[in-house]
């Protein structure tokens, strides 16, 4: 499991998160082998949504009460990136 936070006032619009993500992908599908990437994000935070569409993510559905935020169960909206599409989409 991997998650990210940055301070948005300080750091926001800046590309650390675009860089870091594409810097783990290449990481866990080339040196660990991983066939799929799994993300979730909640369905208001569009920064994260709009970066896991730019990586090539594909969205695959919604869960609901997934994950207990500030002791509020809150839904999801669930991504995935395999590796043949990753590999394809680098190419181009």
């Amino acid at each position: 499991m991997y998650d990210w936070l940055l301070d948005r006032e300080v750091h926001s619009n800046q590309g650390y998160m675009t860089k870091s993500l594409i810097l783990l992908l290449r990481h866990l599908f080339n040196d660990f082998n991983f066939n799929r990437v799994e993300a979730a994000c909640v369905p208001n935070n569009l920064a994260s949504k709009s970066l896991l569409e730019r990586l090539g993510f594909d969205q695959e559905g919604y869960a609901k009460d997934y994950l207990r935020i500030n002791g509020k169960w809150q839904d999801h909206i669930l991504f995935s990136l395999r590796k043949k599409i990753y590999n394809e989409r680098r190419k181009t």
